[in-house]
């Protein structure tokens, strides 16, 4: 799956979850079988509990992973907000 992301920042409702917006791209499996969304959409949570912005449903599992690593990966530090504690 291909994504590209919008945007990253905090959830203004709850100081621990992140807002990600994700620009997506999923194969034809994946759309099908998988049941991932194409194009722009938005995600609120934290760690492995994600949710869409607009029906709050769960994220399907396979974003769940990417979503996690966007919100936690040293990889990704350099996007992730930085909480002043």
């Amino acid at each position: 799956m291909k994504y590209h992301i919008v945007e990253v920042q905090e959830n203004k409702l709850d100081e621990l979850s992140l807002s990600i917006t994700l620009e997506l791209a999923p194969n034809v499996w994946e759309k099908l079988f998988k049941k991932i969304p194409v194009g722009k959409y938005t995600f609120i949570g934290y760690n492995r509990k994600w949710y869409s912005n607009l029906d709050y449903k769960p994220a399907p599992n396979d974003l769940i992973d990417v979503l996690f690593e966007i919100s936690y990966d040293r990889s990704y530090r350099h996007i992730q907000p930085q909480h002043n504690k």
